[in-house]
Formats: structure tokens, sequence, C-alpha cells
């Protein structure tokens, strides 16, 4: 996956009407204890009624704490 400086900044890849056009997604990296991606973490909802700023605030901390407690058995 090719990421943006946005998403690099923000540490996390948001996608909206790739598979649907009612659908949003959020994804972000699974990094192990040596700081290497070994894959990715995230969901899909729909587009409404949350705007993309509303979904990143509301999920991206919880997408971020489970990413945090996999890490350890990656």
């Amino acid at each position: 996956m090719r990421w943006t400086r946005a998403s690099r900044a923000l540490g996390c890849w948001v996608t909206e009407q790739q598979l649907d056009p009612a659908l949003r997604g959020i994804a972000l990296p699974l990094i192990d204890h040596e700081g290497e991606c070994k894959g990715a973490i995230g969901m899909t909802m729909t587009m409404l009624p949350n705007t993309r700023e509303q979904l990143v605030a509301r999920m991206l901390p919880l997408l971020c704490e489970a990413a945090l407690a996999l890490r350890g058995i990656l």
C-alpha cells in the first residue's frame, strides 16, 4: 500500500466509496516490537451519518488500542 503524506502524518489510511458508494474504511499498520510492519487492522463503516473526520476521531483510538494489544504477539 502506498502511503500519502497525510496518511503517514495521521498514522492511518482512510478510503471512501472503494468497495461500495455507501462505505468508508479506516486502517492502520500492525507494527511488531522491532518496528516492522507485519500487516494491518481496519474496519469498514457506512458513509452516513458520520463525516470522515468523525470516523477518524471516533475509531482511530480504538484501532490504535487494538493494534497495541496485538503488538506483543506479532
